[in-house]
């Protein structure tokens, strides 16, 4: 069995996976592995890609989300719907 640290600290470098991350499989409720990397997406924005895999059960996991800085102004639009149906 793997011993799972108390805290995890990751030292996320971009375009590089993180080592394997011992987690639970969410399928099967056994020990599995995910990594993690940041990378940019020209154009576009920063984004943490995760990948998780149950060599138990074979259940695969892919995911990327935003992981950059909101920005400081937005926009705003009002909009006024009108029925004009008579």
């Amino acid at each position: 069995m793997i011993e799972e640290p108390d805290q995890l600290t990751l030292n996320l470098e971009e375009g590089k996976p993180t080592p394997d991350i011992p987690s639970m499989c969410m399928y099967c409720h056994k020990q599995g592995i995910t990594k993690f990397m940041y990378t940019k997406i020209p154009f576009f924005k920063e984004v943490m890609i995760s990948a998780f895999h149950c060599d138990e059960c074979g259940f695969k996991n892919s995911e990327i989300t935003f992981a950059g800085k909101l920005e400081d102004y937005g926009h705003k639009f009002e909009v006024q719907v009108v029925n004009d149906i008579a």
